[in-house]
């Protein structure tokens, strides 16, 4: 049986942007564990398709049923980065300081903080290392939150990488790792056009930076080493 979110609103009464904060913003564990599955199983779910005006068309809105569903997938970490509302140095994972005010408002998930101490972690990972990953090829996306960090702290998330989930942490903690990772499917509807599971050709929005919109957010379990599948 497929975990259900009970956070989940009914998409009528919250507007989409709202709708998919939530999602975001979930906290709650499910009521019947997280559902193993793969990084491949991901790209069976709805992606939506490319019309003949080279627009996509047809992609998962939040009301999608597979973004109430808590599930578990093993990955290897290639990357540990705060983006979207600071920017990080990919090389040594400090966080550099840039023009706040002009970057204020882009993670709307977070009340338009920018703080990087707040900002979500977005944690790269792979089914296989040595698959090609220019251009994000190959590379999912699961995002830490400051509310997986709180429940962290308090020891009520799963857990062996201790109760600290600050993306320096983890960067030390997870990266080049075989890490399960539990949490909440979501479809991200600001990268639907970047990734390489729809946009096969990369001919349309932005360029593509992964391989498909659906990936974890929020983590809710962290176990690293494990053995990959």
């Amino acid at each position: 049986m497929k975990a259900r979110d009970p956070m989940l609103p009914h998409p009528r009464r919250v507007k989409q942007h709202e709708f998919k904060n939530r999602l975001r913003n979930r906290y709650l564990l499910p009521d019947h564990g997280f559902e193993p599955t793969t990084l491949e199983d991901l790209l069976k779910l709805p992606q939506g398709r490319v019309d003949d005006h080279n627009r996509l068309v047809n992609f998962p809105l939040s009301s999608d049923v597979n973004n109430g569903r808590a599930v578990a997938i093993v990955g290897y970490v290639t990357d540990v980065l705060v983006l979207g509302c600071v920017a990080a140095d990919a090389k040594d994972g400090k966080i550099l300081e840039v023009d706040l005010p002009k970057r204020k408002g882009v993670e709307s998930a977070i009340c338009y903080v920018n703080d990087p101490n707040l900002c979500t972690t977005q944690i790269f990972i792979t089914s296989d290392p040595n698959l090609p990953t220019e251009g994000g090829r190959n590379l999912f996306v699961v995002n830490v939150t400051q509310r997986s960090r709180i429940l962290a702290k308090r020891k009520l998330l799963i857990s062996d990488i201790g109760n600290d989930w600050s993306t320096q942490i983890l960067r030390k903690k997870i990266l080049k790792h075989w890490v399960r990772f539990s949490g909440w499917l979501f479809f991200n509807q600001n990268y639907r056009e970047r990734g390489w599971a729809i946009d096969l050709n990369d001919k349309i929005g932005k360029p593509n930076d992964r391989q498909s919109a659906w990936g974890l957010h929020p983590v809710m379990g962290i176990e690293v080493d494990v053995i990959s599948k």
